[in-house]
């Protein structure tokens, strides 16, 4: 019995260290001071899991997941669209903070309108809150990404402030992160400091719950949301250094356009042309969702033509035959078209057009066909002619094949027979229409003429003639 319980105790020892060291290792795998971890990579339903450990899940609110940087991100409508977290007591008293997001706006930005457009935040930047977010200041015309905190005194007031370069906001990922240490705010963009500013008040530390996409009376009392995708958003109860926070944004490789398409062919086809190429190197860290077609009638001067899905090959059948077209093409994911692959070109064929101007000559027991050449061969030589012959205009049926040559002498013919006749050409994209119908007159029998009737009757009277006259002379 003592030997049973002994054993009993070493496995519950043993049991109780392994999950405390499992336990340890699981808070070990976190950054220092990370109080919540949105990677987006639910997917599915409106909750947006916390993977720090803390369990300080959001409810999303219309939720659209899309694709993201690794996995899933949510698109944020604009009008209605936000994720709300519950009050957390790892967010009040608080005397530094950082907060990081992956963001990729939708519209272009437009000073004009002087909007606040809420990336991160808690309370109201106008009433006991900070936030993150980007102004569009009507005043002096410019876009900035900004963090701000205001205290229940109005004019506790601190904001750090850096213009935003428009070109790289617009449809593409960018990583935004604003630093508070008590002292002084920074802002980040893409992992390197863009601006610092000193802080004179504390941190507002109001209790409520964060919010993603939303800000709370930011427009004249009104919220505002923001329009876009957003992914990877990260909340720390402490100031993150330079080297965290650039090695925060190389944890992660945003999407970009895909490479080119590689070795684009072009080929000839009858009233076609078949184009086939290669995926290119890189998709861009995203799937390829469509390839862009362009086509032009001069090098160099193609335009947009059409999209087609993720295929590697099509038919362009909207050509005229002997023209030459000339093509490129551009990969497309999510984020959105790369650059233009090598040029192919190449002259579909086509059937040729009706032989011209048939004529027939009839004699005694033949027919001569004579014609002219296709106005248009349509980019391939004429490599033969079909006759065409029949006893009626409705029953015409081939007849025969002449190469090299533009006329054809039909010897088989009866006499008495009228026959119609139609000839077509050839070439290697196969036969085209027909020539007009020839008709020929009745095919008489070959009869003896008058002289020659005469010359018999002549010979017999002649030899008729010559032998009475031998007979008298003999008496």
């Amino acid at each position: 019995m003592a030997k049973k319980l002994s054993f009993l105790i070493c496995v519950l020892v043993v049991g109780i260290t392994l999950s405390m060291t499992v336990e340890n290792v699981v808070a070990d795998s976190h950054p220092e001071g990370l109080i919540a971890e949105y990677t987006f990579d639910d997917g599915t339903w409106n909750i947006l899991t916390d993977s720090s450990g803390n369990d300080y899940y959001g409810t999303i609110n219309n939720e659209n997941w899309v694709t993201g940087l690794t996995d899933y991100a949510l698109e944020f409508d604009g009008v209605n669209c936000f994720v709300q977290m519950p009050t957390n007591e790892g967010l009040s008293g608080l005397t530094e903070l950082t907060l990081s997001a992956w963001i990729n706006y939708n519209e272009p930005w437009n000073a004009s309108q002087g909007r606040y457009i809420p990336i991160v935040s808690k309370g109201s930047i106008f009433n006991s809150g900070f936030g993150m977010f980007v102004y569009e200041d009507s005043v002096d015309q410019s876009t900035k990404l900004q963090f701000l905190s205001r205290g229940t005194d109005s004019l506790q007031i601190d904001v750090s402030s850096v213009n935003v370069d428009p070109d790289w906001a617009v449809g593409e990922w960018v990583f935004v992160s604003a630093v508070f240490d008590n002292s002084e705010m920074q802002l980040y963009i893409d992992g390197v400091m863009q601006n610092v500013s000193t802080a004179n008040y504390p941190l507002c530390t109001t209790p409520g719950g964060l919010l993603i996409a939303r800000g709370v009376g930011y427009e004249s009392g009104a919220d505002a949301y923001f329009n876009g995708s957003m992914d990877e958003v990260r909340v720390f109860n402490r100031a993150l250094s330079n080297e965290e926070m650039k090695s925060l944004f190389d944890n992660i490789t945003p999407p970009i356009v895909p490479s080119a398409p590689q070795n684009l062919q072009a080929a000839s086809g009858t009233e076609k042309v078949m184009l086939a190429w290669a995926a290119p190197r890189s998709d861009g860290g995203t799937n390829i969702t469509n390839y862009q077609i362009y086509r032009g009638l001069t090098s160099g001067g193609e335009t947009f033509l059409k999209s087609v899905g993720n295929v590697l090959n099509i038919e362009d059948t909207n050509v005229t035959p002997n023209i030459t077209y000339y093509y490129k093409i551009r990969a497309k994911n999510i984020i959105g078209e790369g650059p233009e692959s090598n040029e192919g070109n190449a002259t579909p064929i086509g059937f040729p057009s009706a032989p011209q101007n048939l004529q027939a000559i009839q004699g005694k027991g033949f027919v001569n066909l004579s014609w002219q050449r296709p106005a248009l061969d349509n980019g391939s030589r004429i490599t033969s002619y079909s006759v065409y012959r029949g006893l009626d205009s409705v029953n015409v049926t081939y007849f025969a094949t002449v190469t090299n040559s533009l006329s054809y002498n039909d010897t088989d013919v009866k006499e008495g027979e009228t026959y119609y006749y139609r000839v077509s050409a050839n070439n290697s994209a196969g036969e085209g229409s027909q020539s007009n119908m020839i008709i020929t007159a009745p095919i008489k029998a070959e009869t003896p003429g008058f002289g020659l009737w005469t010359m018999m009757i002549a010979t017999v009277l002649a030899v008729a003639m010559m032998t009475i006259s031998r007979r008298r002379k003999g008496r």
